[in-house]
C-alpha cells in the first residue's frame, strides 16, 4: 500500500484543467516521516496543513537526513520497501516541485 500524493498547480486558462505532479510513497515510510518531523501525508491532510507548512516540514526532513543520515537506518523497512534513500528522493522531489510551482496545493489519498 502507498500514499498517493498529488501536488496541483497552474490552472489552464483555456480548458480550466490543472497541472498535477503525482508522487507515491510506501506506507513503510510512515515511522520515518514521523521521526523526521515531517508527519505522514495523511497527517498533512487530516491536520489541514497549508502548502507552506508542508514545505517547511519537507525542508526539515531533508536537513535531518543530511545531518543524521545513519541515525535513521533503524526506521528502514526490513523488506527493502521504505529506505532512507527513497525518503530523501521523495522529499527532495516534493521540495523541488513546490519551489518550481509555488501556490499549489496537495491532495492526499
Amino acid at each position: 500500500m502507498s500514499y498517493s500524493i498529488n501536488y496541483i498547480y497552474d490552472q489552464c486558462e483555456c480548458c480550466g484543467r490543472y497541472e498535477c505532479e503525482d508522487f507515491g510513497a510506501t506506507y513503510n515510510l510512515a515511522s520515518m516521516f514521523v521521526v523526521l518531523g515531517v508527519g505522514t501525508p495523511y497527517d498533512w491532510r487530516d491536520d489541514n496543513l497549508s502548502t507552506d507548512e508542508i514545505y517547511k516540514r519537507i525542508i526539515l526532513g531533508i536537513e535531518q537526513l543530511n545531518k543524521h543520515y545513519s541515525e535513521y537506518a533503524e526506521y528502514e523497512a526490513a523488506n527493502g520497501w521504505g529506505t532512507r534513500d527513497s525518503m530523501y528522493y521523495l522529499l527532495t522531489n516534493l521540495e523541488q516541485c513546490i519551489r518550481e510551482h509555488p501556490g499549489g496545493r496537495f491532495e492526499i489519498d
